[in-house]
């Protein structure tokens, strides 16, 4: 792949990708402890759900994104191309110790970690098939063996991007838990929740709005769910000028308030000059990009 356009997209999405169709195996979800929605109403009320030790949560994140890139110095076309990014990573989190309702350490076993570029399958990630045991410790993630060994670095990196919420409140619970929210109503709720929703951090740029508009409310796995019409908007990326606007369905549990499905898509745009002294050039990109999350939970009983 040509360095110049690669270097100044990539870097975005170091994250992104897509996944075969295909489900975990089974989980089943525990009875929630908290108030329900109800079936076939015009709205939900929404509890929450602390965690346990030996609660488990089965993921399959997809990101895929394209892209048409043009670099230019001055007047002058250096390079123009389109490029597919797909990734998918599929992972089986358990709570391995819990406090005050929060899991601070956990074990993760990464089924698949995956990057396709351009329709070539590269190599899986070092972490595929890996086990890795996670605490958080005050600001740090730590990351080990089964054999209690520090990973390589790579191994590393991918590990704590994957598990940065370990530890952390869950924002979208503290938002909802309690409230009773009626269909075609719009909630307008903090970055904060945009962020651990669908991992956005510095590489996607900065949320700077979260909307959510229940559009009904359904059966889920486990009881009454919520069907929303999310989109979150975000712009500035690692210094680029970036825009994203992604739009699309996000199901959550109303007793629980976690989130079952989500998949929201849209265009992106970024403009980033590069290059030293006399080198300088610009780089334009537009295309789409669409971020899915699947979890089925077990309860620890």
């Amino acid at each position: 792949m040509p360095r110049i356009v690669a270097g100044a997209c990539v870097a975005l999405f170091l994250s992104a990708g897509a996944a075969p169709a295909q489900r975990f195996s089974p989980v089943t979800p525990a009875a929630a402890e908290a108030p329900l929605a109800t079936p076939a109403a015009r709205s939900a009320t929404f509890g929450r759900r602390y965690a346990r030790q030996g609660d488990v949560v089965e993921q399959r994140i997809t990101v895929k994104m394209n892209l048409h890139s043009v670099a230019r110095q001055g007047e002058r076309v250096v390079e123009e191309l389109d490029m597919t990014m797909d990734r998918v990573q599929r992972r089986e989190v358990t709570a391995a110790e819990v406090v005050d309702g929060q899991a601070i350490a956990a074990v993760a076993r990464f089924v698949e970690s995956r990057k396709t570029l351009n329709g070539e399958p590269g190599d899986a990630d070092p972490i595929a098939g890996r086990t890795y045991h996670c605490r958080r410790q005050g600001e740090q993630l730590r990351v080990t063996t089964p054999a209690g060994d520090t990973p390589p670095l790579e191994e590393f990196r991918l590990v704590s991007e994957s598990m940065a919420t370990l530890g952390k409140p869950n924002p979208l619970g503290a938002f909802l838990a309690g409230r009773t929210v009626r269909t075609g109503e719009t909630l307008n709720l903090p970055p904060e929740i945009a962020k651990q929703l669908l991992s956005f951090d510095g590489e996607m740029g900065a949320v700077e709005r979260f909307t959510l508009r229940l559009v009904a409310v359904e059966q889920g796995p486990a009881g009454p769910a919520a069907r929303f019409e999310g989109e979150i908007e975000a712009s500035g990326a690692r210094g680029a000028q970036m825009r994203l606007v992604v739009a699309g369905p996000v199901v959550i549990d109303a007793a629980t308030c976690r989130t079952l499905t989500a998949e929201l898509s849209g265009p992106l745009g970024m403009s980033e000059s590069r290059g030293g002294v006399g080198m300088r050039y610009q780089v334009d990109a537009t295309g789409k990009i669409v971020v899915a999350i699947e979890s089925q939970y077990a309860d620890a009983r």
